[in-house]
Parts: C-alpha cells; sequence; structure tokens
C-alpha cells in the first residue's frame, strides 16, 4: 500500500497497453453501462469477437478468488497483495517458517520483473503469475501424499489462473509442472509406491478438469477462435504478397513473427545483475549522466534516456529477478532434496534456453515445431516470467533448511562451503562486468538509428550504459557479499536467528525495491482527468460524429493504424491493436491496406478517413463506401483462398463478387434490381430490410468469422457465404425480407452452464476440504 500510495488518493498508473485496451474496449464499455455483455465489438479491425479484449464470464468462481486474495483492494494493490498471499500460503503449505514465507512473499510479488510487466500494461499475464505459486505448491504437495492441501491449494491456483486469461503463462507453468511430475513419477515407481502415483495422478487429474471447467465458456471461446486467427491454420498456400513474419502459410504463427522477442545473453544476465543491459529504452538518468551533460550544453536536460543495448526490438526493464534471491536460489540447490533439485535445475535450464527464442534457433526451432500449442504463442522471452517463480520458490525453501537447526546440526561444515563457493563464483561473474565487462561489447542497440544525426548523443547513451552495467555490477556485488555472510556468521553462530533473519530481510527490501523505484515510483502516476485527457476526442473526432449513419466505419492513416487503437476509442476503425488478429483480416491489411488499395477500404463500409500529422488531423468523407450492405449481378468464383485474395485487388465491389467454390449458389446469376438497408444495428444483432425485384446475393460490409454468427431471412435460418475473402455474404429470395444477423457462439452459452457447474463444484470441495482439515485436526488434539 505505501509502494502504490498514490492509488488510493484516486492516481492512476500511466501503463502502455491499457491505454491500447481503452481503444480495443470502446464499444464493449459502452454496452456494459447498459447492462450488455456483448461478445463481438466493431471498435477494430471492422469486427472481431471480445473473447481475448475483455473478460465476459458471469459465472466462475473464480473471480470472487481471485478478489479475496487481492483483499477486494483495485489493482496495482490488489494484484500484487494476492501475489503475497498466495506465495506466503504455498510456502506454509510447504512447511516453511512463517517469517521466512512472509519474506519470500515479499520478494516473489516484487521482482523487478513483475513490475516490469505491470508498468507495460501486462495485467492479465501479472494475474496468472501471481497465483501460479499455488499450482506449483499444490502439485508438490499432492505428490507427497498431501492430497487435501495440496488439491485446494492446486485447485484454487488453476482455476484462478485460467480466469486471469492469458493462456501463454498457464501454458508455460504446465511445461515446467509437467517436468516435476515426471521426474517425481520416475521416483515413485523406483520406490514400488505405485499407488500413491496412481491416486496423485487421478486427484491432479479430476482437479485440473474442475477448474477449466470454471473457465469453460473462455478457454471454449478462445479455442475456437484461435483457428481463425493468426495462430491457427494456414489459409494461403504461397502466402502472396504479405510479409515475411504473416502466418497465414504456417499452422500457428510464423517463427519469424513468434521469435521478435528473443533474449539475449545480457537480458539474462539482467536477472542478475539489472543494468547490464542498460535496464529500458526509458530508462532513468542522474542529472551527472553523459547525457544530461551533453544536453546542459545546449540548454537542455532530460529524465529519461535510451540506454538498453539488449537484444530485444525494446523493452519497459530487466527481467531482474533479484541479486540475493538469485544467490539463495543458488545455495538452495544443494540443500532441497533431490527431486525439487533436479527439477529447479532442469526448469531454470530450459526457460532460460526457451527464452533465447530465435538466437538459439537450433534448439528452439525443433521445440516451436513439435511441442503441441508451442507455436500459438510469440515473445519466448516471457517465459523467464516462470522462472522467477522457480528461482523464488526454491530458494526460501532452502533457505527455510539453513534456519532450522536440527538441518544444520551435522552439515554446518558443508553448507558453509556451499555459501562460500556460491558467493565467490557470484562475486567473480560481478568483477568481470564492472572491470572486463564493458569491453566485450559495443553497447550499440537499433533504436540508436533514431538518433543517427546526432552522433554525440549516441556516445552518450553508450557512456551511461558502460557506467550503469558497472555500478550495477558493483551494487550486485555487495549486496551479493553482504547476504552471503549474513548466512555464514548464522551457521557459525556468530548471530542469532532473528538477527539473521532480519538482517536478510532488510537487504532484500532493498535489493528489490531499490530496482522497483527506477520503473514505478510515486511520481508514475498521474490524475484519473490527466490519464482521460488522452482519451477525449479530437475536433475530428467531434465533426465525425456529427453523422447520425448507424454503422459506418473509419480509418485513420497512418504508418502504424494496425498496431494502435487510439481512433477506436471513438470510432468503428478498420485498424486497432491485438496481438490476435483474424487471419484473413491480417492477409487483406498487409497485401493491400498497406498499400492504401481504395477497393477494399471501400467494400469494408470506410466512410471517413483522418489524414494529418498530430494535433493537424483533417476528416475527408469517402463518397465510394459501398455501405452495410449491397446486392451484385456478377459471381466470379475462384477455386483456392490464393486466388480469392487476388481476385479482389481490382473488381467492381459494386456488381461483382468473388467466392470460393466450396460454397454452394443456388445459381450464376443474381439481380441487383432492388436495395437493402441495415435498420438496426448491435454489435451482436444486426437486422436488415430487403427488396428486390428477383432472387440475389447480398453482400455485407460485416467480417466474415465461422465460429458463431447466424442469419435468418424472415425468422428463417438460412447459410451464410463468404465473399471478397473476408465479407459475408446471403442469398435472399425476391420480394421484401427482414434479415437479421446474430452472434450467438455455442462455445460461450454452453462453456457458461459448464463453468456454472464446475464453479459450483470447486466451492463445495473449497468448503468440504476446510471441513475434512478441521475435523481431523480435531481427532489429532483428542488423542493427545
Amino acid at each position: 500500500s505505501l509502494y502504490f500510495l498514490p492509488q488510493y488518493s484516486g492516481k492512476k498508473l500511466v501503463q502502455s497497453d491499457i491505454v491500447q485496451y481503452q481503444g480495443m474496449a470502446s464499444e464493449i464499455k459502452d454496452y456494459k453501462k447498459k447492462g450488455d455483455n456483448i461478445l463481438w465489438t466493431n471498435s477494430m479491425f471492422s469486427g472481431m469477437p471480445t473473447f481475448q479484449i475483455s473478460g465476459s464470464s458471469k459465472r466462475n468462481v473464480s473471480n470472487i478468488i481471485e478478489k479475496s486474495l487481492g483483499l477486494f483492494i483495485p489493482r496495482p494493490v490488489g494484484y500484487f497483495l494476492m501475489g503475497m498471499i498466495a506465495f506466503y500460503l504455498a510456502l506454509l503449505i510447504c512447511n516453511v517458517n512463517s517469517w521466512i514465507a512472509l519474506i519470500g512473499s515479499f520478494v516473489f510479488a516484487f521482482s523487478t520483473n513483475n513490475m516490469v510487466l505491470y508498468e507495460a500494461g501486462h495485467t492479465s499475464k501479472v494475474r496468472v503469475l501471481m497465483i501460479s505459486i499455488l499450482v506449483v505448491a499444490g502439485v508438490i504437495q499432492v505428490m507427497r501424499k498431501r492430497y487435501l492441501i495440496g488439491g485446494l491449494g492446486y485447485g484454487i491456483g488453476l482455476a484462478v489462473s485460467f480466469w486471469g486469461n492469458h493462456f501463454q503463462m498457464t501454458y508455460y507453468l504446465a511445461i515446467i509442472m509437467g517436468i516435476y511430475a515426471l521426474i517425481k513419477s520416475i521416483d515413485l515407481l523406483r520406490k514400488k509406491e505405485i499407488t500413491h502415483l496412481l491416486k496423485s495422478i487421478g486427484i491432479l487429474s479430476l482437479v485440473s478438469i474442475i477448474a477449466i471447467g470454471t473457465s469453460a465458456s473462455k478457454i471454449w471461446s478462445t479455442y475456437e477462435y484461435q483457428k481463425s486467427t493468426m495462430r491457427g491454420k494456414p489459409i494461403l498456400e504461397n502466402a502472396v504478397d504479405v510479409s515475411p513474419a504473416s502466418s497465414s502459410g504456417t499452422k500457428g504463427l510464423s517463427w519469424a513473427y513468434a521469435m521478435q522477442w528473443s533474449n539475449g545473453i545480457k537480458d539474462v544476465m539482467a536477472m542478475y545483475i539489472p543494468g547490464v543491459a542498460g535496464g529500458s529504452n526509458s530508462e532513468r538518468v542522474s542529472k551527472n549522466s553523459a547525457t544530461n551533460k551533453l544536453l546542459k550544453r545546449n540548454g537542455g536536460s532530460t529524465e529519461f534516456a535510451g540506454l538498453y543495448h539488449g537484444s530485444l526490438p525494446f523493452t519497459s526493464g530487466p527481467q531482474y529477478i533479484g541479486a540475493i534471491a538469485f544467490l539463495l536460489f543458488l545455495i538452495s540447490l544443494f540443500l532441497v532434496n533431490p527431486v525439487i533439485r533436479l527439477w529447479g535445475i532442469l526448469g531454470f535450464i530450459l526457460t532460460v534456453i526457451m527464452s533465447f527464442g530465435d538466437n538459439l534457433s537450433f534448439i528452439n526451432k525443433p521445440l516451436f515445431d513439435y511441442l503441441p500449442l508451442l507455436n500459438k504463442f510469440r515473445s519466448p522471452s516471457s517465459i523467464t516470467s516462470i522462472t522467477t517463480i522457480i528461482v523464488a520458490f526454491i530458494a526460501f525453501l532452502g533457505i527455510n533448511k539453513i534456519f532450522d537447526t536440527n538441518y544444520i546440526k551435522d552439515r554446518k561444515d558443508w553448507i558453509l562451503k556451499v555459501i562460500l563457493y556460491t558467493s565467490a563464483g557470484l562475486s567473480a561473474l560481478c568483477l568481470f562486468y564492472a572491470i572486463i565487462g564493458p569491453s566485450t561489447t559495443d553497447f550499440t542497440s537499433s533504436g540508436d538509428q533514431a538518433y543517427a544525426s546526432n552522433p554525440s548523443l549516441i556516445d552518450a547513451f553508450i557512456n551511461d550504459r558502460i557506467s550503469l552495467m558497472r555500478s550495477d555490477a558493483i551494487r550486485t556485488l555487495i549486496l551479493t557479499l553482504l547476504s552471503g555472510g549474513i548466512l555464514w556468521a548464522f551457521v557459525k553462530e556468530k548471530i542469532g536467528k532473528s538477527i539473521a533473519i532480519g538482517a536478510l530481510a532488510v537487504l532484500l527490501l532493498f535489493d528489490i525495491v531499490g530496482v522497483d523505484l527506477r520503473y514505478i515510483n510515486h511520481s508514475s502516476f498521474v490524475s484519473k482527468r490527466n490519464l482521460e485527457n488522452n482519451l477525449r476526442p479530437r475536433p475530428v473526432d467531434d465533426q465525425i460524429k456529427r453523422d447520425n449513419d448507424i454503422h459506418y466505419r473509419v480509418h485513420e492513416i497512418a504508418p502504424n493504424f494496425h498496431q494502435s487503437s487510439s481512433a477506436s476509442v471513438h470510432h468503428k476503425t478498420i485498424g486497432g491493436y491485438h496481438a490476435a488478429k483474424l487471419q484473413r483480416y491480417n492477409d487483406i491489411m498487409e497485401k493491400y491496406m498497406f498499400n492504401g488499395n481504395q477497393n477494399i477500404f471501400n467494400m469494408l463500409n470506410t466512410k471517413y478517413f483522418i489524414t494529418g500529422q498530430q494535433g493537424q488531423e483533417q476528416v475527408q468523407r469517402n463518397p465510394a463506401a459501398a455501405g452495410n450492405a449491397w446486392f451484385v449481378s456478377n459471381i466470379q468464383q475462384v477455386n483456392s483462398a490464393d486466388e480469392e485474395l487476388i481476385a479482389i485487388e481490382n473488381i467492381d465491389i459494386k456488381s461483382t463478387a468473388v467466392i470460393q467454390n466450396e460454397f454452394a449458389l443456388s445459381s450464376s446469376t443474381f439481380s441487383n434490381s432492388g436495395n437493402i438497408k441495415l435498420t438496426s444495428y448491435h454489435p451482436d444483432r444486426l437486422v436488415y430490410t430487403s427488396n428486390n425485384g428477383g432472387d440475389g446475393l447480398a453482400l455485407f460490409s460485416e467480417v466474415w468469422y465461422e465460429g458463431g454468427w447466424k442469419a435468418y431471412i424472415d425468422g428463417k435460418e438460412t447459410d451464410i457465404l463468404r465473399a471478397n475473402y473476408v465479407l459475408r455474404a446471403l442469398e435472399i429470395p425476391k420480394g421484401s425480407h427482414e434479415i437479421v444477423f446474430e452472434f450467438k457462439p455455442k462455445s460461450f452459452y454452453l462453456g457458461e452452464i459448464i463453468s456454472l457447474i464446475s464453479s459450483i463444484i470447486l466451492v463445495l470441495l473449497i468448503f468440504g476440504a476446510i471441513y475434512l482439515n478441521f475435523k481431523n485436526n480435531n481427532k489429532t488434539k483428542l488423542k493427545a
């Protein structure tokens, strides 16, 4: 609460991805204010499902559990409090001393990696990471025959993890826990404890089904949605004229696109020495920095500079776990039992290797190609968030043993050697980066290209990068020696247990918070009013909003229109920001929209263009916009998706439709003498009236998506055809009719029923486990 104190005065943290989210969810929020939970939005990319934009499930008890663990305090305090409580409980059920568990909970939740993720706006990722430790502890305890408490922790952790809605983190966690389960299973088979193994597998499987069931509507909808996105099956055979990073010709994401955020050696080293890779692209610099000295000579100054020089395109901060936490982790590997030790070593090595992505392609490319579901995810560097969990968990499991006098009684000499050699080894690494490190790299960054016209500024950046590497290496060296010295003094009985734990806690606090404050501090918060200023309509937005038309689209002409949702705050737009765009729509963006093909904008009913530089925007009306729907008379049938994409480039969209042969038509000619009009707009329900002198084929400027849209003509369901690669089409009989499109995905509505049933079962299991625990405790007391 002290760290995030401005939250209590109503201030907000500026988060880049959250600003983008405001545009993504604009229409969703508008309808939510009316009590309407929409499943489709036209705010971005001419229309897409809301499943991976905003949570829509109302029957999942995990929401209440998550809020309870955060003591019902809003984020960010609530999220970090949830992480602390979850980690504390996880260590307690692993029989760790409560004071050590308390310290560990702070180190885990406030690791700089988590702080940087939150500052960048990756809130769903942070939510999943904060609860994941209960999954870890739960699996371990079940396989240690503590079925009740282990199953309870695992069930709660997994259910809330799915509710957090960042399946990539849950997937990575599943890989790591799968490694533990395999190691432990081999150990149990070796000991011939087959009955216990089968019971453990049964409990974990049953609890997994229930936990997954609580988020059935979210998981099922997402699974169905991903099939049509960039992460699904390939659509094009030749991927004609789309970018090399496109996934249209591949199953799942393309390797080039998925690996854009791959770690390098310096990025991994930043887990231990925070400034070894320069920190961030907007790193705080002192008044005496080389950058500020240069700027002062020209009458200027800056608080931030682009010091990052690692392998990522850019970053908000290092993947710092903590210098002391890292030392404790390495020491603890020698102290924990063999199964945990092997799991920790393998888990750490695997997550680090996978984080290298394209920089270790000879290992990661086969994993990407053959490990199930891995090709659905991008940004391999993000797996180091799981590394943080492994390091923190094992660090405090092991240190708990050092402070157990019964454990160290006959092992003092050996433990002293472990502390000494580990501290010496890490200290040597710090000295390397403090003395030799600057000569091993040129400290240049891809971001330096923006300052190519000012080479002296780049030189200043480089000097500050060298200075940061050296100062942080010395900082880490001091913390390593001090914390190692405290442990050595305790084992040698030079200081008492309370003093040792207290001193270690103070150092850990200084270590973590000292780096965290570089990226989030009280000055990072702004008033709610200032934050909302970014969302207020510009004069051009107000001008467009005067149009009383119930449904049309806007395109803001900008190089990054496909990576910005700012225009979506006020309009239904052609562009937007989302990591899982519909593949067909992404194809027409890359082949046509980036080149300004007017035909494509017209058929998507782009009624207005916003042009001009920031602050000088102008509105341009498009008289050629095709409207919401129209009849065509000519059909151009093609044999493949490739032909379909190519054919739409130069057709007369008002008279001709391109349709693939997979859709059977009742005729080769249609009448276009009538008219069709949109009379009622709702994102999930569009109503049209038509009047045509003959049987007609109508095209609609709505994105075709096969996962839940239904069409009705005068109340009778009819098949939806696909036209022009991305549009919907219907055969409409002659005469006057009412046409209705409704978005009612079975995956969501049936999934909601499953979520409700599973949530009830989970609640009953929680209360049942609590009752049995009290019952067993009372029996134990009576026997005593």
